[in-house]
């Protein structure tokens, strides 16, 4: 039988681990500051990293596929100019 406290503790490492890799792959915090989790983190199954990084990187695709039309995609402001410059000429 498994030592429940012992995975929970480990548990909770883990995931303060993946947290703290999601807060660098955000630019939150310097790589020296993630360290000792990557370090936890490249201990486990390849499949726990990669999933862990695939749905970061899920989580912010939303975001990305839909730009602020002001600050992020000028097509919306180009359109607008020629609708205006068609309508002075």
């Amino acid at each position: 039988m498994g030592d429940g406290a012992g995975e929970a503790a480990g548990s909770a490492e883990l995931r303060e681990a993946v947290s703290e890799l999601q807060q660098y792959l955000s630019d939150r915090v310097p790589p020296l500051m993630v360290v000792d989790s990557v370090a936890l983190l490249v201990q486990q199954p390849p499949q726990l990293l990669a999933a862990e990084i695939g749905a970061w990187v899920a989580y912010q695709r939303p975001a990305a596929a839909d730009p602020d039309p002001v600050d992020g995609d000028d097509r919306g402001r180009r359109g607008a100019s020629v609708r205006l410059a068609r309508r002075v000429a």
